[in-house]
């Protein structure tokens, strides 16, 4: 008896089943049949041989997408692979890797320059009680071309005398010094020397301890110090049982009784290491000018009526002390003009335009480089996406790359920024420029 499997399946299976493996498949496909249909019944054997030629089919006929969604979760492993992966294309590709670091550098560092010059001018809050009620004394020499002179101690005890409009008026210098005694080696340290009433006069508070008082800086008393918070911080490890405690500054002897609060740390107040009273004496020479003066104003003072009775007592200097005052004149201006020239705010616009312009150079550059690049890499691209590779495995190592240079750049601003600044310290005159 010839039994033959049913003839549209076996013509199906035939086509479904590549042609060096037809006569092998075929082969074990109708001997299973015969024996199936010998042992229990045709009928039985048909349906399993069907069933078999299915199962080829579901074999070579590609599934819906929807029948095995693929596995979209993105873990840390994956994450760091790509990073790994994107650290070493840009380490091999080094010429493309340090132009884009360096266009970002620029770009950032120039951002952020000007926005640390502007940011105590404009943004952030002055750490000054009541600012605006604040006039600032200055001198001017013409001849000299002085424009922002300072005063001695006999001019700041003078105008405290006669200058009704303001109700106290102190003054500072800055200088250095060696500092021993904190169990640790000397170190020069930045000082404001000011008079006792400065940290009344400038609205200060402390964060610890206290703050000059009235006494301090007389003679006989001793030498009291306040710490700059950050030095406390640094210095002393944030230790509150710093107060009273006695250091030696120049070889002789001081009490810390209180530390500033870091509001006061910025531009160039953030140099300052220590803060210590001078004594207010009328005896130094007039000629000595190194103080920065600055006053409260009294209640219905303004800043115009102290600069006219100011810039009168500076005319009775020049006659009273023609040796020393001749050609000089005194004048009081606001917070915010002694922060700044009068080409200060021109100059921050003109910064600004610039900055953005090449802000804006950057980033067109910084596209067709990553154009050039990808075009660079089509064949590399292309052979993976042949071998099965997802667009989403595509996509993230070029955005790991991206991440690397990006923050590589970010870091390579900030230190152009941090340099920029440290320059400034050197040629910034008034308080706050200094970064």
């Amino acid at each position: 008896m010839n039994i033959r499997p049913p003839l549209v399946a076996r013509w199906l299976a035939a086509a479904l089943v590549p042609r060096a493996e037809r006569e092998y498949v075929l082969g074990d496909m109708d001997e299973l049949f015969t024996r199936d249909a010998t042992a229990g019944g045709r009928r039985r054997a048909g349906t399993r041989y069907w069933r078999q030629t299915l199962g080829l089919a579901r074999h070579r006929i590609p599934q819906p997408f929807t029948a095995a969604p693929p596995n979209r979760t993105l873990d840390m492993s994956s994450v760091i692979r790509d990073i790994v992966l994107g650290v070493r294309t840009a380490w091999h590709a080094r010429g493309y890797s340090g132009i884009t670091i360096l266009t970002l550098g620029l770009a950032i560092g120039a951002n952020t320059l000007l926005f640390s010059i502007a940011n105590p001018l404009v943004v952030r809050a002055l750490p000054i009680d009541k600012p605006d009620g604040l006039g600032w004394v200055r001198t001017i020499n013409a001849p000299r071309k002085i424009d922002r002179g300072l005063l001695s101690m006999p001019d700041l005890v003078d105008l405290r005398e006669r200058a009704k409009s303001f109700s106290s008026l102190a003054g500072y210098k800055l200088s250095s010094g060696t500092l021993t005694g904190h169990q640790q080696d000397p170190e020069t340290v930045e000082t404001v020397r000011g008079t006792a009433n400065l940290t009344d006069v400038w609205g200060m508070r402390p964060a610890l301890g206290r703050l000059f008082q009235p006494q301090d800086g007389e003679p006989g008393r001793p030498t009291v110090a306040v710490l700059a918070f950050h030095y406390w911080r640094d210095r002393f490890q944030s230790d509150p049982s710093v107060i009273n405690r006695q250091l030696l500054l120049g070889g002789k002897p001081l009490i810390i009784v209180g530390v500033m609060r870091p509001e006061i740390e910025i531009g160039n107040m953030a140099l300052i290491d220590l803060w210590t009273p001078v004594p207010a004496d009328p005896n130094s020479p007039r000629d000595a000018r190194t103080l920065r003066v600055l006053g409260r104003l009294a209640p219905g003072a303004t800043v115009e009526s102290a600069n006219a009775e100011v810039s009168g007592i500076g005319a009775q200097w020049a006659t009273t002390f023609p040796t020393s005052h001749q050609d000089w004149q005194a004048t009081v201006i606001s917070t915010r003009a002694a922060l700044t020239s009068t080409d200060t705010w021109i100059i921050l616009l003109l910064l600004a335009v610039v900055v953005a312009f090449v802000l804006l150079i950057a980033c067109a550059n910084l596209a067709n480089l990553v154009m050039a690049r990808l075009v660079s890499r089509r064949v590399d691209l292309a052979v993976r996406q042949a071998l099965g590779a997802s667009r989403a495995q595509l996509i993230r190592p070029m955005m790991a790359e991206s991440l690397v240079l990006s923050v590589t750049g970010g870091l390579v601003g900030l230190g152009l920024a941090h340099a920029g600044l440290k320059t400034i310290n050197a040629v910034a005159y008034e308080p706050f420029m200094k970064t």
